[in-house]
């Protein structure tokens, strides 16, 4: 798996070689191992999944992971005895495990919108400690200190502290949205809490030696991507208000304070990722709001992001696939001469979200991926609550 997963992610050559590696890693399972669970085969399961979700099978992923979670919860990665801090190595061994299953777990179960069941309480191992591996071998008799820079580990103790702190918020998201106003009280006391807490080293602005300048990017792009969820809909009520406006020639008047620094936090922080990486929120601004004295702004991030994504393609096929869902959605904007644009579009913001999801969350056929109904917005009651009432002024 290990084979099958780098060959996926390193070859610009052959990308399908890393199919019958994950083959030749499944015909070397069976289901007796299920019932002798081992730390080895955790890992495995793990990376199964992870493979699986990145080759757009992401429910036949959710069920490796389940069955990696269920044997991990089964040989107790998620204790910590007393008796094994004189098996220091061993016990490192098992945190590293844990939490690299835990961020995986969580990362999935966020990106496809499930809920998350992984207890919020009994969780009693350590975060792994910040050191170089030389620092810890299976003779070492004392836990050594911690090291004051970045290691192999550091990001796995910051991601997996990020899902600790913002878990509250996500399960708040998957029930009953709260008030702008909560919000960005939860934003303010738990990720900017998280975000004020990550070690000096590993801070946004401090470089990075080069192996570790990915992962110090991706952590700094996740918390992003997460506040863009939190706030989303609040930026959604926005356009179903000012759609409601026009259509009816009225005016709902001033918004609400809180939304509305909702809703610049929301396009704030787009910004900043789509600056990093191709992010694909501003097609909603540019498509529903193509006046606004911003749009010149949110067609250049697209083309920024559509960039990038090209780039990308060769290395990874679903690339390809985003390109299309971009251009398909706001080719009509993107126009250097901003007379050239269409009118605002009258596509309702819940279809728009539609044809995002279904590329999303897939597996999907290409000739599908515009033409399909939203089984993702199905399973998210509470959002479509959300937008019912937004019809309303």
């Amino acid at each position: 798996m290990i084979a099958a997963i780098g060959c996926f992610a390193a070859s610009e050559v052959a990308p399908e070689a890393d199919l019958g590696l994950f083959e030749a890693a499944k015909q070397r399972m069976d289901i007796d191992m299920l019932e002798t669970g081992n730390l080895t085969l955790v890992q495995a399961l793990t990376l199964i999944s992870n493979y699986i979700q990145k080759r757009n099978r992401p429910n036949s992923g959710y069920v490796y992971m389940a069955l990696a979670k269920r044997m991990a919860w089964g040989l107790a990665l998620h204790k910590e005895y007393p008796a094994w801090r004189d098996q220091p190595f061993r016990l490192e061994l098992r945190r590293r495990i844990w939490w690299c299953l835990y961020i995986f777990d969580v990362g999935a179960i966020i990106t496809f919108s499930r809920p998350l069941d992984m207890p919020a309480y009994g969780i009693e191992i350590g975060l792994p400690l910040n050191i170089s591996d030389s620092d810890l071998t299976s003779s070492t008799k004392r836990c050594p200190a911690e090291s004051p820079s970045t290691t192999l580990y550091t990001h796995v103790r910051c991601q997996s502290s990020f899902h600790l702190a913002t878990n509250d918020i996500y399960q708040k998201l998957i029930s009953v949205i709260p008030t702008a106003q909560e919000m960005l009280h939860l934003d303010q006391v738990h990720l900017q809490k998280w975000l004020a807490g990550l070690p000096n080293y590993f801070a946004e602005a401090t470089p990075q030696p080069p192996r570790y300048r990915l992962c110090h990017a991706i952590l700094h792009w996740r918390w992003r991507n997460f506040r863009i969820l939190m706030l989303r809909p609040y930026l959604m009520r926005r356009f179903m208000r000012y759609r409601h406006d026009a259509s009816e020639g009225t005016s709902s008047g001033n918004l609400d304070p809180a939304e509305e620094t909702a809703f610049t936090l929301c396009l704030d922080t787009a910004r900043d990722i789509i600056e990093s990486i191709a992010n694909f929120w501003r097609i909603i601004s540019l498509r529903n709001d193509s006046r606004s004295t911003s749009a010149p702004t949110w067609r250049d991030q697209i083309l920024v992001a559509l960039e990038t994504i090209s780039d990308m393609s060769r290395l990874n096929p679903a690339a390809a696939r985003c390109y299309a869902a971009v251009t398909k959605l706001c080719g009509a904007y993107l126009a250097m001469d901003v007379n050239q644009w269409e009118s605002p579009t009258n596509e309702s913001p819940q279809t728009q979200m539609n044809t995002l999801y279904s590329y999303m969350f897939g597996p999907i056929s290409d000739h599908q991926l515009f033409d399909m109904q939203d089984l993702q917005m199905q399973q998210e009651p509470n959002f479509m609550d959300f937008m019912g009432q937004l019809g309303a002024p």
